[in-house]
């Protein structure tokens, strides 16, 4: 089960739909009604129900793919700025639990970075995020990432070099060495993630 850190969570690119840009979508991309339907378009009880059930404070909402990107150009202008205009409101309204990253009209590019210099101006920005980071991180959570990543660095480069090292049996070999490499690489870098997180964060 997780176990809540000292510090806030934050989860990015956490996925909605708008209701009206999910109409556009078809085949494989189209809306199936059910349960992940109803949880991608709702932005209120039900998302802070299950943000504060999972220990999650803040979700910086990203639209779910294809989001704008296959609009064809002569609608998705207007359509991006609906989109961005009703995100922004869920966010103004409730700004503790929610932050936002733009849709963009990417078949317009001009027109896209006039959208996204419009949504900063709104408070789409990076501010808002940077803030909350400083806000929130402490010493200890950058100290322990330096630290993974010279441990699981060392760790890569441990296997690679041990696994490589004993080889044999020409290209065949070598590819079977690598497998190795990438397997036991990655189940030491999970184990000493988990001996270094609770080092670092055991209570």
């Amino acid at each position: 089960m997780f176990k809540k850190p000292h510090c806030s969570v934050i989860a990015l690119e956490e996925h909605y739909w708008d209701e009206e840009l999910a109409k556009t979508f078809t085949g494989s991309e189209a809306a199936r009604p059910g349960l992940q339907m109803t949880q991608l378009l709702d932005l209120g009880a039900l998302r802070i129900k299950e943000m504060d059930e999972a220990s999650i404070d803040v979700q910086v909402l990203s639209h779910g793919a294809p989001s704008t990107q296959k609009l064809p150009a002569e609608t998705a202008v207007a359509m991006a700025r609906r989109v961005n205009d009703r995100l922004h409101k869920v966010v103004a309204g409730n700004p503790s639990r929610f932050a936002a990253f733009a849709a963009l009209p990417t078949a317009v590019p001009e027109a896209a970075a006039d959208e996204l210099e419009r949504t900063v101006k709104l408070g789409f920005n990076s501010g808002n995020y940077l803030t909350r980071t400083m806000n929130f991180v402490e010493t200890i959570d950058v100290a322990s990432g330096l630290a993974k990543a010279a441990v699981f660095g060392f760790l890569i480069a441990l296997m690679g070099c041990y696994q490589g090292y004993n080889s044999k049996g020409g290209a065949q070999g070598v590819g079977s060495a690598t497998t190795l490499a990438v397997v036991s690489a990655s189940i030491l870098i999970l184990a000493f993630d988990y001996v270094l997180t609770e080092m670092f964060f055991a209570q």
